[in-house]
Parts: C-alpha cells; structure tokens; sequence
C-alpha cells in the first residue's frame, strides 16, 4: 500500500481578501467592474490578524422507535468571521492610502468579503479563472486598539467584526 503525504499550500502570504460594494452575480464575480473597481478594497496589507470564514453546523437527534441507537441529523450551518484586525494612522486625511480600510469600513456598511486562497497575494493579481469566495458582509463597530500589551513593534490597529449577512458563494471563479 503506498501512502501518499500531500505537499499542501502554504497559508503564509497566500491569501487575498478585497471588500466590494457590490457583485451582482456571486457566482461569477467581475474583476474589472466589480473586485477591482472604484470603491473596492483590497485589505490583504492592512489585515494583522489571522482571517478566514468560520462555520459551524448544528446537528439534532434522530430517534427510531425501531432502534436502541439514537442517530444524528445534520442541521443549518452558521458562517462567520471572527473578529479582524487592521492596521490604520489616526492622523492621516481622509482616503489617504494608510485608511482605505479604516475610510471604507464604516459600521453598518454592506457589501462582500471576495477571498482568495492559495495564490500569492502580493505578486499575483486577480485574474479569469482563479477561484474565490464571495462573503456578503455588514461592516459591524471599528474598535480602535492601543498598546493593549503588544511588543514595541505593534501598530495602531482596528478591531472589527463582520456580519456574515447572506449565502455565501465557494470555489467560484473569477470572471474577466
């Protein structure tokens, strides 16, 4: 029997996250008009914390009268996204580079979280074909973070949660 050990993907730098005001089909997200257009975000950069989707599915008894096991089914699943952390100047103007997250995530705003896994974020753009996630999201409270016990090396920081507000879309690709 050969057993077989899978190289995997490295998380580290291999994952891009852009948030977009507005995809009209979540199976087929634009790049032009929509993950790259004017208004979106890539937050790649700014995020410092570790990020991702969560999901938990509740499960409820099966009972038989037949049985003397008691059985399992699987219920609704509850995505979301625990709490992000990005980087942001407090003294910078407004839709200064250094607060495109900080400017555009204001509380209550809608939109999608469009996720990238397994390609560099840095060097390699979006592009047809490349598949992603698609979050709809409300913005939820930006909490500004001090030195809350980090090393000399810490930034200023947000924390902020997302609403997960709507089905998300998985392994969907990219449309030109």
């Amino acid at each position: 029997m050969t057993v077989v050990f899978p190289e995997g993907v490295s998380a580290e730098g291999n994952i891009r996250v852009a948030f977009v005001p507005a995809i009209a089909d979540l199976d087929a997200p634009k790049i032009a008009t929509e993950v790259k257009a004017t208004g979106s975000v890539d937050l790649s950069c700014y995020i410092t914390s570790e990020f991702g989707v969560a999901g938990e599915q509740a499960t409820g008894e099966d009972r038989r009268l037949c049985s003397k096991e008691v059985f399992q089914s699987l219920g609704r699943v509850t995505r979301s996204i625990p709490a992000t952390e990005y980087v942001y100047d407090p003294q910078a103007d407004a839709g200064e580079t250094d607060n495109k997250a900080y400017d555009t995530l204001k509380k209550d705003t809608k939109g999608f979280l469009v996720i990238r896994y397994g390609l560099d974020a840095q060097d390699v753009d979006w592009a047809a074909g490349q598949k992603v996630d698609v979050v709809p999201v409300t913005c939820g409270v930006q909490v500004k973070l001090g030195n809350q016990g980090a090393d000399e090396f810490a930034k200023l920081r947000i924390q902020q949660t997302f609403a997960v507000s709507g089905p998300m879309a998985e392994d969907v690709e990219l449309a030109a």
